[in-house]
């Protein structure tokens, strides 16, 4: 009977799509997570939902996955609600189940109810020559009599069958399979270890380029292998107090690719940024920075990043001055999309850029580069989420993992949040890719056993394999500190093509110049890339004796006023400073070049050598 019911079911998806699967066409469709009417207060929640119907119409996406918990609690009234609303889309709309609509652990009342109510809590569909495949994740995370075998079974059948009609397959769930890493031990919001296992092994069998999940009330992007993990945004309540929203994903026969996209108020809300200016005033200082931050943009697309410095380009540094000390910069919608906007443009001139001779150094936000010469890729210091403890003043998780994704190796230089990000490493760590750091970080968690650790000795090379063995670095990891406690990793690497650089963290601390002075006596340094308020920065750069010198930490949002960092004051140290890690009436010879978030620079040594 069991042959005959599988034989039937194989039967129903062969006929379901025609031989060969249609050719792939570009589309795009929005993932919406837990609107959950009653979450976070029913009338925010029915109000946010509809907000999210009427800007995805105005989208006009080809269709949109709702990823479960359509309701906190679920009844006739409710479901009458998010139905209503629901009916307004202009375009498809997709739903999965959530445990809050079947529940925890599912059973025939609560199957039945919703399969009435809603409709099928398990399919698929087809758009455009991709196959979405709509799955009850409850019914993987309970083992329910006469429900899960059944589902597990039409599952499996989905895929193999799809598969077979050549048609790229992605996933619609609720519970994501893990929430930081793929061996974490079962909990509330991740699936048991047995399950997940075998749905990673599904996905990578078949080839599963996305598995899309809501649930958690925070976002999760992950990478395993050649399938994209997204948990994302609700229209109710984040936990993780990301704002409100939803992913667009765009897709085409060569890439599928997803950002943030934040659910915007009904009308015009001119909130008391600055709560001692009123509400005209602070719309004026929104309206001020929209116009100062264009005009740096100008100013900086002109002249871009150059040794010497182009006048016009100082300007533009120092106007960014002016924008980013008033106290509530990073609170201000024109100075989060300014940070937003460049880095999301460095994530794609990072994908688009081959280097074919020196390295091409991008300065990303605060401490974090990005340094690519012929061969590899490294990223030092990459954190996207809110170091300056604002909701909107971040990069995109979606943008982060872009960059990620580019880099084969990732080196960290102490624990601040403004340096080091866990899910960051980890999606290097589930890329196969080596994350070094000091061994002090993140110690009682998993990942700890995950990082490599290399010998904080100075002067002293290691070997560092990269990009699967295929290449590999030389590295230096001097025994720096952040004043007299923190470890503090002052990396100096390597490339196989022998060009070297350094990235020096937090680095602030006298004692260590005791190796700090000896530096370029042992290794040539092309590229010092200091925190440009490190202890004494004229020592610091007579000791390593680089060829240019590209300071990092300018404007760091999250630190008060005066320790924000301004680009003038790094103007100053370079003549003569003795402010934050200066030397009075004393300056140092070597070239400077300043960049702000988001530009990059080409560095070749033929354009510094013979300087002294």
């Amino acid at each position: 009977m069991r042959i005959l019911k599988r034989a039937f079911i194989l039967a129903v998806l062969l006929i379901s799509i025609v031989s060969k699967a249609e050719a792939q066409e570009a589309f795009r469709f929005v993932q919406l997570c837990d609107p959950q009417l009653g979450m976070g207060g029913y009338e925010h929640d029915v109000e946010t939902f509809q907000l999210a119907v009427d800007q995805i119409n105005a989208l006009d996406p080809d269709f949109v996955v709702i990823c479960g918990d359509l309701v906190h609690d679920a009844s006739d009234s409710t479901y009458s609600d998010f139905l209503s609303i629901k009916k307004g889309f202009t375009m498809p709309c997709y739903l999965a189940p959530g445990n809050h609509d079947v529940g925890n652990v599912p059973n025939d009342t609560t199957l039945a109810y919703y399969r009435n109510t809603v409709g099928a809590d398990y399919y698929d569909f087809s758009h455009k020559g991709y196959a979405f495949v709509v799955a009850n994740t409850q019914l993987w995370k309970a083992d329910v009599e006469g429900e899960s075998d059944k589902h597990d079974l039409w599952f499996k059948e989905t895929l193999a069958v799809k598969g077979k009609g050549e048609f790229p397959l992605i996933v619609i769930g609720h519970i994501p399979l893990y929430l930081e890493h793929s061996e974490e031990e079962e909990q509330y919001s991740n699936f048991p270890m047995e399950k997940r296992k075998e749905m990673l092994e599904l996905f990578e069998r078949y080839a599963v380029l996305a598995y899309l999940t809501g649930h958690t009330h925070r976002t999760i992007i992950h990478q395993y292998k050649s399938t994209q993990l997204v948990t994302g945004e609700t229209s109710s309540k984040n936990f993780d107090k990301r704002p409100m929203g939803y992913r667009l994903w765009e897709v085409s026969p060569d890439t599928m690719k997803h950002h943030f996209v934040a659910i915007q108020p009904g009308k015009e809300e001119n909130l008391l940024i600055d709560t001692t200016l009123n509400e005209i005033q602070n719309l004026f200082m929104n309206k001020q920075a929209v116009e100062l931050l264009g005009h740096a943009n100008q100013l900086l697309a002109t002249h871009p990043p150059d040794w010497p410095e182009p006048p016009a380009r100082k300007s533009a540094m120092l106007l960014l001055d002016g924008v980013l000390h008033d106290v509530y910069a990073p609170y201000r919608p024109p100075v989060q999309a300014f940070l937003k906007d460049r880095l999301e443009k460095a994530a794609e001139e990072i994908e688009q850029t081959q280097v074919s001779e020196g390295m091409r150094i991008w300065k990303l936000y605060n401490h974090g580069f990005i340094v690519r010469t012929r061969s590899v890729t490294i990223g030092f210091d990459l954190v996207s989420r809110k170091s300056a403890g604002i909701d909107g003043f971040s990069i995109d998780d979606d943008v982060m993992q872009r960059i990620v994704n580019q880099c084969d190796v990732l080196f960290i230089s102490h624990y601040h949040s403004d340096h080091a990000e866990e899910w960051v490493a980890q999606s290097f760590i589930d890329q196969g890719k080596p994350v070094v750091s000091p061994p002090g970080i993140w110690k009682d968690r998993v990942i700890h056993t995950q990082i490599t650790h290399l010998k904080r000795e100075p002067h002293t090379l290691q070997a560092l394999s990269v990009q699967d063995g295929q290449r590999e670095l030389q590295v230096v990891v001097y025994p720096g500190h952040q004043g007299s406690d923190i470890e503090n990793n002052v990396s100096l690497v390597i490339s196989p093509e022998g060009l070297s650089f350094s990235q020096m963290g937090d680095q602030s601390n006298d004692q260590d110049f005791e190796w700090i002075d000896e530096v370029g006596n042992h290794h040539l340094v092309d590229v010092l890339m200091p925190n440009c308020w490190t202890t004494d920065i004229v020592r610091v750069a007579r000791g390593f004796n680089p060829a240019l010198i590209i300071t990092g930490h300018e404007n760091e949002m999250g630190h008060t006023i005066d320790h924000r960092e301004p680009n003038w004051l790094t103007y100053q140290r370079k003549v003569g400073s003795d402010r934050f890690g200066g030397s009075k009436d004393v300056g140092y010879s070597h070239p400077l070049i300043l960049m702000t978030w988001g530009e990059s620079y080409h560095y070749s040594r033929d354009t510094f050598s013979g300087l002294e």
